[in-house]
C-alpha cells in the first residue's frame, strides 16, 4: 500500500443535511438545548453540538416528511 492511501473503511450513506436549531456563546446553554431535545424527541434524536468559530451551533438531522407526488391530469389534449 502506498504511504498516502489510506484504509477505507465503511461507506456511510448521505442522509438528510444537518440542520443549525441554535446558536450559544457557551458549552453549557449548547448542552442544555440539545438535552431539551433529546426529551422532546427522545434518547435516539440525531442532535449534536458543534465548536464553530469560537461559539457553540446545536445540529440536529431529523427526518423529512415525505412530500406528496403530484396527480398527472388525465385529460386528453386537443390536437388539431
Amino acid at each position: 500500500m502506498k504511504r498516502n492511501q489510506r484504509e477505507k473503511g465503511p461507506t456511510e450513506k448521505e442522509g438528510t443535511p444537518w440542520e443549525i436549531d441554535s446558536r450559544f456563546e457557551t458549552f453549557e446553554g449548547a448542552d442544555l438545548r440539545r438535552t431539551g431535545l433529546f426529551l422532546e424527541h427522545g434518547p435516539e434524536a440525531p442532535v449534536k453540538v458543534k465548536r464553530v468559530k469560537g461559539r457553540y451551533v446545536v445540529k440536529t438531522r431529523f427526518e423529512a416528511k415525505p412530500d406528496k407526488k403530484k396527480r398527472k391530469s388525465r385529460k386528453k389534449k386537443n390536437r388539431e
